[in-house]
């Protein structure tokens, strides 16, 4: 309900928002969505989880830090 829409405060041109573009986000979602429980408190969605995993990677930031940006 509070969460804004991401495109309409970021920059398209971003290298972030370019490499999203170019990830086939397809398949890590269908190859993790097994593993997400139908069940129990709400999950957060595949491509999110797997996003802050490649920034976190990329920009060789600690958990915490990618949460907060």
């Amino acid at each position: 309900m509070y969460r804004s829409v991401l495109v309409n405060f970021i920059h398209p041109e971003h290298e972030v928002c370019q490499l999203a573009r170019r990830i086939d986000w397809e398949q890590p979602v269908k190859d993790l969505t097994p593993f997400y429980s139908e069940v129990g408190r709400p999950t957060v969605q595949v491509r999110t989880i797997v996003g802050l995993l490649q920034l976190k990677k990329i920009c060789t930031m600690a958990d915490e830090t990618v949460i907060e940006r």
